[in-house]
């Protein structure tokens, strides 16, 4: 008999090896039902009994009947919640399996679906109108190993794969007249959902048949996984703050969120209106539709109505093992883009006049001007060498002015690149040069209704100034690469540590955006000016550095050592007070700072002389431009960084003059 024991894989399920002809595959179905009268008169197994299949009779052997046994029936109340809990699965599975069993209904006696515990959810119409072997096969009736004995379902739920369970194999004689083939649904993690059993006559055998069953799981299991992905898709679409609208291939929508709607000033009841073609102004659908992956837009003008906006598209296509299943559409709006950018671009402490530290009668009358000035929505610009505090009086105008709440933007010009200023300055749309796989708001409209700050604007290069200029004569910008002018409403605060006057008569300046920007005027004088605030800022950012360190011996000025610092030029300023106090309260080991914590006081040495005089480097150089940085890389030996600090002017503005007058830093080495 083992010679027959052939184990054949149809469509994933193991059974025995038939052959071709009929009377061979009734034949081994005789002997199983042979060695089973075999097993239950003496326990003896015979070798045609597959292990699974004999694990399981061994399990029930002693514990069920196989005459008399049947499965308990369970209550109305009992199947009514079975049901309820289970009727997404139940749904799906009874489309497919009533679709199936239309074509074979005088093929088989039923098919049935399961959930994972092996219990009855749906079994095919038809099939109480039949009267089949099987008379104990009733909804909520549960088909495990211990109720219904050896089975296709049991035995499939146990060892997790699709089951093929034929005649006698059955533990219950009632089973003994079918051959039954169950396939599990899963999950797409791979979890057990519930299980799809074909029964059918034994004497009517296909080796097609039981492939019908894993045929309906899977058509089950694209069905729930679909559902799924929309149920996430409602959850994502529902719950994120961006704007989102969902189509499908046709471009019919298929769902919004609120924050949509109320971009576009719409209702629920308006949805059916909308043209999404007229809608997404200029937008190429047909392309969307071939292409696959993401796709980002850049910005698009919605339109509805008499309604407006400017949005920046990212497009998600999703597919199906058909096509084009969906296309979802977010959309974010340029304005809150430019509110987002300003929380992590822009300042949001902003100084006041009361951060202002000074005693000194010249400041205090400065500072009352400063103060009638912000009232006004002129532009203004400050004049003063560097490290004098031009942002502190800055950000202290727009604190002081009607756009307080507004953002303030601070922009370096010295700082930029000469590639990037204008990009920064002015923004750029998506494709305007290399790089430019998105558009990006420029720093003037992340300042828009607030304050832009142009620190250091006679290092403007002469063509930006002119697009300045053109945004200061119409407050419109318009980005790199755009179409579009983008109104503005900003106020502009610029300040140089350069004599503009001089500059215009060496063509390094627009005499036409200086008298622009010159509306408001304000010097600020440098410390050596000031007498009486050297020692008041000492002791200032001195209490800052105790109170940082927390320290039980604050440290402290003598007053030799404060007569010290007044009597010192301070050609860097505040900025360079505050770093030296820095510098000596690190260095001083005990409780009074000493003048000799401070390398520019030496003994012997007159404080009051110049610091650019102490140093061969720093000796007076010509009058012209050129020449002065001429003299200076020459002394320097060509090193930029030392010429720049020689020359008090920022390194990267150094480098854009060298290369202005056709100099190489190399040929003063």
């Amino acid at each position: 008999m083992s010679g027959n024991r052939l184990s054949l894989n149809i469509n994933g399920f193991e059974s025995f090896d038939g052959g071709t002809a009929g009377r061979n595959h009734l034949t081994l179905l005789k002997e199983i039902k042979e060695a089973k009268n075999r097993f239950l008169a003496d326990g003896g197994l015979s070798a045609l009994i597959r292990p699974e299949v004999a694990e399981s009779w061994r399990r029930c052997s002693g514990r069920l009947d196989p005459s008399t046994h049947k499965p308990a029936q369970p209550s109305p109340k009992y199947v009514a919640e079975l049901l309820r809990k289970n009727r997404l699965l139940i749904s799906h599975g009874s489309t497919i399996i009533d679709s199936i069993c239309e074509n074979l209904d005088e093929s088989i006696y039923y098919m049935c679906l399961t959930d994972s515990a092996g219990r009855a959810l749906y079994i095919n119409k038809g099939y109480f109108n039949k009267k089949g072997p099987i008379d104990f096969l009733a909804l909520g009736v549960c088909f495990d190993e211990e109720s219904a004995g050896a089975n296709s379902i049991a035995l499939a739920l146990l060892h997790k794969r699709d089951m093929l369970i034929q005649g006698a194999e059955h533990f219950l004689n009632p089973s003994e007249a079918v051959t039954c083939a169950t396939s599990i649904i899963r999950d797409q993690a791979g979890s057990i959902l519930g299980t799809i059993t074909i029964t059918f006559d034994i004497g009517q055998y296909n080796d097609l048949l039981p492939g019908l069953a894993a045929t309906a799981t899977k058509l089950v299991e694209e069905r729930l996984s679909r559902v799924r992905y929309h149920e996430i898709l409602d959850h994502v679409v529902d719950n994120t703050h961006e704007s989102i609208i969902v189509l499908d291939s046709n471009l019919k929508i298929i769902k919004t969120n609120p924050q949509f709607l109320q971009l576009l000033g719409l209702n629920k009841e308006d949805i059916d209106l909308i043209n999404v073609t007229d809608m997404f102004q200029g937008l190429d659908f047909k392309k969307l539709l071939i292409e696959k992956g993401a796709t980002e837009l850049g910005e698009v003008t919605l339109k509805q109505q008499n309604r407006r906006c400017r949005v920046n598209l990212h497009i998600y296509p999703v597919y199906n093992d058909q096509g084009l299943d969906c296309l979802v559409i977010f959309c974010q709006e340029i304005r809150s883009l430019i509110i987002m950018s300003r929380k992590f671009s822009g300042k949001t402490n902003y100084y006041t006049f009361k951060d202002i530290i000074t005693n000194d009668p010249q400041m205090v009358k400065l500072i009352d001007h400063c103060r009638r000035i912000a009232e006004l929505d002129f532009p203004i610009l400050i004049q003063g060498a560097s490290g004098v505090g031009k942002e502190l009086f800055a950000q202290s105008i727009h604190s002081g002015g009607p756009r307080a709440d507004k953002p303030f933007m601070a922009v370096n010009c010295a700082a930029l690149p000469l590639s990037l200023i204008e990009s920064e300055l002015f923004g750029y749309e998506k494709g305007a040069f290399t790089g430019a796989q998105t558009s990006k708001p420029g720093k003037f409209e992340l300042a828009d209704d607030g304050t832009i700050f142009l620190d250091e604007i006679g290092e403007l290069p002469l063509d930006v100034q002119s697009k300045l200029l053109r945004v200061l004569d119409n407050f419109k910008v318009s980005r790199i690469g755009g179409r579009d002018d983008k109104p503005l409403n900003v106020r502009l605060v610029a300040a140089t540590n350069r004599n503009l006057p001089e500059e215009i008569a060496r063509n390094n300046f627009r005499e036409d955006l200086y008298y622009r920007l010159n509306v408001m005027n304000i010097t600020i004088p440098p410390l050596r000016e000031r007498k009486g605030d050297i020692a008041l800022l000492a002791r200032h950012f001195l209490s800052q550095l105790n109170l940082k360190s927390q320290s039980p011996s604050p440290k402290v000025f003598p007053d030799y050592t404060l007569d010290a610092l007044s009597a010192y030029r301070w050609p860097g300023n505040i900025r360079e007070m505050q770093n030296a106090v820095i510098k000596a309260y690190y260095l001083c080991s005990g409780h009074e700072i000493e003048p000799r914590h401070f390398s520019f006081i030496t003994a012997g040495k007159d404080a009051n002389k110049p610091r650019n005089e102490e140093t061969a480097k720093s000796q007076p150089i010509s009058s012209t431009e050129r020449d002065k940085i001429v003299e200076a890389l020459s002394r320097c030996r060509g090193n930029v960084a030392e010429a720049a600090a020689a020359l008090s002017m920022p390194t990267s503005s150094l480098y854009r003059k060298i290369k202005k007058y056709d100099l190489t830093a190399k040929n003063f080495l």
